[in-house]
């Protein structure tokens, strides 16, 4: 049975999840630094979303080169977080079928950089599925605890810097994936 929680606690987890997967990325990954940069998380809402992280833009394009591609399976995974985040507080089973509401709009990004990456929309639900996995023992395995930081303070601040979100990843005591290339 999935567990039921308010909106505001939702949004926050939700939110949560893209800060701490953005800022796992930031800390593993360093040449990426400055592009897994979050400036802010806030669950304050807006005309059309019930909350937000901003973080750098995203560089480069889609090629055949392994790096730029590792890439934007990162930012990929950083859009699913805040969805995978709510999945994984809600304790829903079939995690990928909750995107909805708000998180539409990361599912339409996802969707639009996967069929940049994979060419073919019909090819994108396996690449999904990978991603998704990969992003669901990211934060389940290795980041629960800053999720559950870092949604707390955003439910006790409404917002937070780029600086509040790394100190508390940091304050989890992050566990990096070996997978990840430098």
């Amino acid at each position: 049975m999935a567990k039921r929680f308010p909106q505001k606690v939702r949004t926050a987890y939700h939110e949560a999840g893209h800060a701490v997967m953005c800022t796992h990325f930031q800390m593993s990954l360093k040449k990426y630094r400055s592009e897994f940069a979050v400036k802010s998380a806030s669950i304050v809402p807006g005309r059309e979303f019930r909350g937000r992280v901003r973080m750098a833009r995203m560089k480069g394009d889609v090629s055949l080169d392994v790096e730029q591609r590792h890439k934007f399976e990162y930012h990929i995974m950083v859009s699913m977080a805040g969805q995978a985040a709510e999945c994984i507080l809600l304790d829903r089973k079939n995690e990928a079928a909750y995107f909805k509401g708000g998180s539409r709009f990361d599912f339409e990004h996802i969707i639009e950089v996967m069929i940049r990456l994979v060419g073919q929309p019909n090819e994108t639900q396996p690449y999904f599925r990978l991603l998704w996995a990969r992003t669901l023992n990211t934060l389940r395995n290795v980041n629960w605890e800053a999720v559950r930081l870092v949604a707390g303070a955003l439910l006790e601040k409404n917002e937070l810097s780029g600086d509040e979100v790394r100190a508390l990843y940091k304050t989890a005591g992050p566990r990096f994936i070996r997978h990840l290339p430098s």
